[in-house]
């Protein structure tokens, strides 16, 4: 039987999977804010009375939305937190921001190397993403397919902003291949592959063993299956 020829992207380069749908999350992996505002968030909250290095703060807030860590301080503290508090900290570590926010390190020369389509899907505000991925020249590369936890009921680490970025991606593919009268398909042997998905392939009358066959034939997840197997792994 004869070896397999391994598959390979556009480029030229080998690869195992191609995913269809690229998600990032923006704190951390795309702007390097968490240092800056984890570190002022300590400061703060070390002036409440409750002591706390950047370090702890990490440990006990890193990836929470503010509403979650106001409700820890709240308990902490054994009282409310004063008025102006939470507007004060947001207010600083904008400043901050602006002082000092960069990309993360090789972030830039990663998504050039990116051929599949990407969003964004963070738990930060429309608000603070346009602010952060504005001063770090990242906005342009994602815009119109930026996503926040705001838009949905539950936030991370339930899977709602993830399925609700992938469900938007897809229509937005689909409906824009509609208009120009051009059908959404599957195009066997190329590195990248459309997003965007036919009506009747979006329920969950698409069966494991026909996804199973649409991953071995496009080497990764294809778009016609994104939604119900994303439905599948909740």
């Amino acid at each position: 039987m004869p070896t397999p020829r391994p598959r390979v992207l556009s480029s030229g380069r080998p690869f195992a999977t191609v995913a269809e749908l690229v998600i990032f999350d923006c704190d951390g992996l795309l702007v390097d804010s968490d240092r800056i505002s984890l570190r002022i968030q300590a400061e703060r909250i070390s002036a409440l009375g409750l002591e706390m290095s950047y370090e702890e703060c990490v440990r006990d807030f890193l990836g929470l939305g503010m509403p979650a860590t106001l409700r820890i301080l709240t308990e902490r503290l054994g009282r409310p937190l004063p008025e102006r508090w939470e507007a004060e900290l947001d207010a600083a570590v904008r400043d901050g921001f602006r002082r000092e926010l960069t990309p993360v390190p090789g972030i830039v020369e990663a998504l050039e190397g990116i051929e599949s389509p990407a969003c964004v899907a963070s738990s930060g505000s429309h608000e603070k993403m346009r602010l952060t991925l504005g001063l770090t020249g990242l906005w342009d590369r994602f815009a119109g397919r930026i996503f926040s936890a705001d838009e949905v009921k539950r936030g991370k680490p339930a899977p709602d902003l993830f399925l609700h970025a992938a469900s938007r991606i897809v229509d937005s593919a689909g409906a824009m291949h509609r208009r120009r009268g051009q059908p959404v398909r599957h195009r066997r042997g190329q590195g990248r592959r459309d997003v965007g998905s036919r009506l009747r392939h979006r329920d969950t009358r698409c069966t494991p063993r026909r996804r199973r066959r649409c991953l071995h034939e496009n080497g990764g997840l294809a778009g016609a299956h994104l939604r119900c197997r994303m439905r599948s792994a909740v």
